[in-house]
């Protein structure tokens, strides 16, 4: 069970807070805020809710969780605006039969702020290793961390990522170094873009992973 959680090269720390094994709050620690985010389950054991308090213990932001069996189907975020609360951000999950998400939609819509748009994110060719980072296709890197557990989006690693929708489209083709257990050591993408001005470019992406 994780008590302290950092996040984004430690711009964001938490204390983590049960009750029993079902995370209740996550604490924002770190200088530049001390939000706090409050878990709601269902009947069903299940995250429905999390609320986005700030110090003063006011409610600026949720998002919702709804489920089809254990799989996550869809995340949405509203946030309070103009005393009432407004529909920022909606993702929506397409699955394998093997459980590994193919699809990801994320759908930003207008408000203050933000244009709308629409981004599609494919995953495939899976290998049949172990996924350490699945968790960060619900994040972004300037919002809170959102720990939730016993959720697998991905349990494996896929090779291929397809980028379509609003503004430019790429796909990356992805190679790993794994340990003697599966797990991934080292994640390189090969990428060129597919659409838009800069069609025909090429970029890399690394990532490497520790294990303690």
């Amino acid at each position: 069970m994780i008590d302290k959680a950092l996040y984004a090269r430690g711009l964001r720390t938490y204390d983590v807070i049960y009750e029993g094994n079902k995370i209740t709050e996550m604490k924002s620690t770190h200088v530049i805020d001390k939000d706090r985010l409050k878990y709601v389950y269902g009947g069903d054991g299940k995250i429905t809710v999390i609320e986005y308090n700030n110090e003063s213990g006011v409610v600026y932001k949720r998002a919702f969780l709804s489920f089809q069996g254990n799989q996550l189907q869809e995340m949405e975020w509203e946030r309070k605006e103009n005393g009432g609360f407004i529909v920022e951000r909606t993702l929506s999950f397409v699955y394998q039969s093997d459980g590994n998400v193919l699809e990801v939609t994320d759908h930003r819509h207008p408000v203050t702020n933000q244009d709308e748009a629409t981004y599609v994110s494919r995953y495939e060719q899976y290998d049949a290793k172990l996924n350490v980072d699945g968790f960060t296709l619900v994040h972004e890197n300037n919002d809170h961390l959102l720990l939730l557990p016993g959720l697998v989006l991905q349990k494996n690693n896929p090779a291929k990522l397809i980028f379509t929708g609003t503004g430019n489209h790429y796909t990356i083709d992805y190679t790993y170094t794994y340990n003697d257990k599966n797990a991934p050591l080292t994640k390189l993408g090969d990428a060129v873009f597919t659409a838009g001005p800069v069609t025909g470019q090429k970029f890399k992406t690394s990532a490497s992973f520790s294990y303690y």
